[in-house]
């Protein structure tokens, strides 16, 4: 931040004294959330929330058991809100940059656009074997782009979980009581935060 002191028309000089500056953090490492639309304003939680934890970008998702499905016009408005909540909470939480809000993908769409991540879980309440905590720890430490696939209010059906593992998604279970959707999607950013990323400090 600076502040100028002088112009000088004759030369086309400006000078400018600097005040102060913002260190600026990159958010490490990068979290896609492809979220089943909810109603309501939960959708509206979910982005200022994942905002403040670090997620980099939201994809609104159509599934089997979503309930909304929105005209192209309201979805586009709905749109245009999330980005400002996202806009909102990255000033309230000091970061440097804004978590990118994208249209909205169904789901099969959802995991064919998912090609270049290098970590691709689905959370699924039946999933009995691999918990976050255990794919977590065998994880490469240096891993860039993570994808999560969060189911909405009645998450996903079988098939679809079938058709997301072949695409390469990892079922994962959050543990033994089953989260409401926008629970889910905070849980699961924040824990991936917190193992690879900036949330709890540093280790030095």
């Amino acid at each position: 931040i600076g502040v100028i002191q002088n112009i000088d028309k004759r030369k086309l000089k400006i000078k400018i004294k600097i005040i102060e500056k913002n260190k600026v953090i990159k958010i490490w490492p990068i979290i896609t959330i492809y979220q089943g639309l909810l109603k309501g304003e939960k959708m509206d939680f979910v982005v200022q929330k994942n905002t403040e934890i670090g997620m980099s970008k939201l994809i609104p998702l159509i599934t089997e058991r979503t309930v909304v499905n929105p005209s192209d016009q309201k979805i586009n408005n709905k749109i245009k809100r999330w980005e400002k909540i996202a806009e909102a909470a990255s000033k309230q939480c000091m970061r440097p940059d804004i978590p990118s809000i994208g249209q909205v993908m169904r789901f099969n769409e959802a995991i064919i656009n998912s090609k270049r991540h290098e970590k691709k879980l689905i959370l699924w309440e039946l999933e009995e074997t691999a918990s976050l905590k255990h794919v977590l720890k065998n994880v490469n430490r240096s891993i860039h782009h993570i994808a999560i696939l969060i189911g909405p209010e009645g998450g996903f059906t079988e098939d679809e979980v079938r058709n997301a593992v072949k695409a390469g998604f990892q079922p994962i279970s959050l543990g033994p009581r089953i989260l409401r959707s926008e629970t889910a999607s905070l849980a699961v950013c924040s824990i991936i935060m917190y193992e690879l990323g900036d949330i709890g400090g540093s280790d030095a």
